[in-house]
C-alpha cells in the first residue's frame, strides 16, 4: 500500500527541507520494483534518486520494530513473559518462542532471542530483562519489653521482616553488652540479600523489684521493764536484683520503756523501700520467748519427736511450750501450735512441719540365677528393697515372656509410695536339659537305665511332655538302637556302669528321643 511506503526528504539551499514524489502509478506494488523519487523545489529545480522495492511474500512484520526492556523486581518467571507477534504476507499472526533454558530469571541482565517462525522462514528479535532488588524489607511494630531486674540474650525475643525477594529476614541487634540492666532503645537492622536495610527501634525497660522480706509476718517482741537495740534483732530483706541481704532500720527511739508498734524499713541500692511492722509488749507479765520465730523442720519419711521450745518469765524461770500435734509420728505436712502457759499468762508460737520422701529405696545385690531346661515365672524369686519410709518393697521385672529359655539379664524395678525409683540387674543363665534316671512312665523316661541294646525313650499319653495329645496305645514309645549308630553293625551293647542322662519333667517326648539318640551316636564313637 502507498501508507507503507517511507517518503524521503531532501534539503534545498534556498526552500529547506522538500518532500519526494514518487512515480509507483498502481499500487500495492506486488513485485520487484525501482521506484524513481523526484525532489522539486519552488524554483523548479529538480533532483531524482532511485530506491529498490524488493517484494518477500514470505516476509514477517513484527508488531513493533523493537521490544521494550523489561525491569523487574526479584525474578520473572514464564508468566511475567509476553511473547511478541508478527504478521506474513498472508495476514496471519506468528507467535515469537523465546530461547529461556529455565525459569524464574533472577539475577542480573539477560538478553532474550524471540524467534518467529513462518513455514521455512523465520525471524528474530531480541529483549533485555534486568532484574533488580531495590526494595527495602517491611517490618511490623514490635511491642515494648518490660523484663524485672536484667534481660538476658537468651529471653530476647528476635523479630523478623518480610523481604519481597527472600522471604521471612531475621533482625540483628545493636546491643553489645547483655544482660541489659538499664532501660535501653534497642535498634534492629533487616538486611536482604541485595543489601536494602531496614531499621525499627524496640523500648525495653528494666524494673528493680522491691526488696521481699525474710519473715512474712513478724512475731511479737516482748520485754519485762524495756527494750534495747541489744535486745531486739532487726529484721531483714532480700534485694531480689542484687541477692543481697538487706537489714531494716526503724525511727523508733531507744530503749522502748511502753508497748506499742515499730515500723521496719527494707530499701534496697535502686531506692524501693518496703516496711513492716512488728508489736513490742514491755510488761512484767510477758513470756519472754528464747526465739522469736521457730525455724521449720524438714524432715524425711516422718517426725517421731519434738523438741518444745522454751520462754522466760519476768522472774526468770524458764516455760516449756506444749504443742497440739494429736499423735506421732508426723507423716504429712503440719504447722505446729506451741503455747507457753505461765499460770494465767499464755503466749503461742507455730511451726511449720513438712514431710518428703526424696530417697531411692535401698538395694543389695544379687546373686546370678542357673537353671536348666528354662525359668518359670513361679520360680523365679522376687527380689526386695528396704526403702527408708516404706519399709520393703518388692520388685517388678521387664521379663515379656515366660518361660525363660536363653541367658537373659533382668532388670529389677523398686518404687516406692513417692515414685522414687531404684533399679538393679540380674544374670540369668539357662544350661542344656539333663535327663534323669527315674522309671517313671508319668513323664518321658530312658529305659532301662543302664542301657543295653536297645533304649526306649517312653511317656504317658496325655501327659506333661507329651503335651497333651492322644495317641493310640497307653504309652507312647520309640525303640532306640544303640547297634546302627556303630559301624553300621547290627548290635552293639552299652556297658552296664553308663547310665543314660535322663529327663526332667516338662520335657517333650521327640526333644527326649532326640538327646538319647544323639548321646548314643557320641558314645558309639569312643
Amino acid at each position: 500500500m502507498e501508507a507503507d511506503l517511507t517518503f524521503p526528504k531532501a534539503d534545498d539551499a534556498c526552500d529547506g527541507e522538500i518532500t519526494a514524489t514518487h512515480n509507483v502509478t498502481n499500487f500495492p506494488i506486488t513485485s520487484n520494483t525501482s521506484i524513481t523519487w523526484t525532489f522539486t523545489d519552488n524554483a523548479g529545480n529538480t533532483a531524482t534518486q532511485m530506491q529498490q522495492v524488493v517484494v518477500n511474500t514470505d516476509a514477517l512484520m513484527a508488531e513493533v520494530n523493537s521490544l521494550l526492556p523489561l525491569n523487574e523486581q526479584c525474578a520473572v518467571t514464564a508468566n511475567d513473559l509476553t511473547a511478541p507477534t508478527a504478521t506474513n504476507c498472508a495476514g496471519n499472526t506468528i507467535t515469537a518462542a523465546h530461547n529461556v533454558a529455565s525459569f524464574p530469571i533472577q539475577t542480573g541482565t539477560t538478553t532474550i532471542t524471540w524467534t518467529y517462525t513462518n513455514g521455512g522462514t523465520t525471524a528474530a528479535q531480541t529483549q533485555d530483562v534486568t532484574i533488580d532488588d531495590t526494595m527495602k524489607p517491611t517490618v511490623t511494630a514490635l511491642d515494648a519489653i518490660t523484663a524485672a531486674c536484667s534481660l538476658a540474650e537468651d529471653d530476647l525475643p528476635e523479630p523478623t521482616a518480610t523481604d519481597n525477594c527472600d522471604g521471612e529476614i531475621m533482625g540483628s541487634h545493636n546491643i553489645t553488652d547483655f544482660p541489659i540492666t538499664s532501660n535501653t532503645t534497642i535498634t534492629w537492622t533487616y538486611t536482604d540479600a541485595a543489601d536494602n536495610t531496614a531499621e525499627q527501634m524496640q523500648q525495653v525497660t528494666i524494673t528493680d523489684e522491691a526488696p521481699v522480706p525474710a519473715v512474712t509476718n513478724l512475731q511479737p517482741f516482748s520485754a519485762c521493764s524495756q527494750i534495747t537495740t541489744s535486745d531486739l534483732p532487726a529484721p531483714t530483706a532480700m534485694d531480689v536484683c542484687d541477692k543481697q541481704v538487706i537489714t531494716a532500720t526503724t525511727t523508733a527511739s531507744f530503749p522502748l520503756t511502753v508497748s506499742g508498734t515499730i515500723t521496719w524499713t527494707y530499701e534496697d541500692t535502686a531506692g524501693n523501700t518496703v516496711s513492716q511492722t512488728q508489736e513490742v509488749v514491755v510488761s512484767a507479765d510477758v513470756l519472754m520467748l528464747a526465739e522469736p520465730s521457730l525455724s521449720p523442720l524438714n524432715e524425711q519419711c516422718e517426725v517421731a519427736s519434738l523438741t518444745a521450745p522454751t520462754a522466760t518469765n519476768c522472774e526468770g524461770n524458764t516455760i516449756t511450750a506444749a504443742h497440739n500435734v494429736a499423735s506421732f509420728p508426723i507423716m504429712s505436712d503440719i504447722t505446729i501450735t506451741w503455747t507457753y502457759t505461765d499460770g494465767s499468762k499464755t503466749a503461742m508460737q507455730t511451726q511449720e512441719v513438712t514431710i518428703d520422701d526424696t530417697m531411692k529405696p535401698r538395694v543389695a545385690a544379687l546373686d546370678a540365677i542357673t537353671a536348666a531346661c528354662s525359668l518359670a515365672e513361679d520360680d523365679l524369686p522376687i527380689p526386695k528393697a528396704n526403702d527408708a519410709c516404706d519399709g520393703e518393697i518388692t520388685a517388678t521385672h521387664n521379663v515379656p515372656n515366660f518361660p525363660i529359655t536363653s541367658k537373659t539379664t533382668i532388670t529389677w524395678t523398686f518404687t516406692d509410695k513417692a515414685d522414687n525409683t531404684a533399679t538393679q540387674t540380674q544374670a540369668v543363665t539357662i544350661t542344656p536339659c539333663v535327663l534323669s534316671a527315674a522309671d517313671d512312665a508319668s513323664e518321658a523316661v530312658v529305659f532301662p537305665n543302664p542301657s543295653g541294646r536297645y533304649v526306649e525313650v517312653r511317656a504317658l499319653r496325655g501327659s506333661a511332655v507329651s503335651g497333651g495329645k492322644p495317641y493310640p496305645h497307653s504309652e507312647r514309645r520309640r525303640r532306640v538302637s544303640a547297634g546302627k549308630h556303630h559301624k553300621h553293625k547290627d548290635r552293639c551293647s552299652l556297658p552296664a556302669e553308663w547310665l543314660v542322662p535322663d529327663t526332667t519333667a516338662g520335657r517333650a517326648f521327640a526333644e527326649v528321643y532326640k538327646e538319647v539318640e544323639n548321646l548314643l551316636a557320641h558314645r558309639d564313637t569312643e
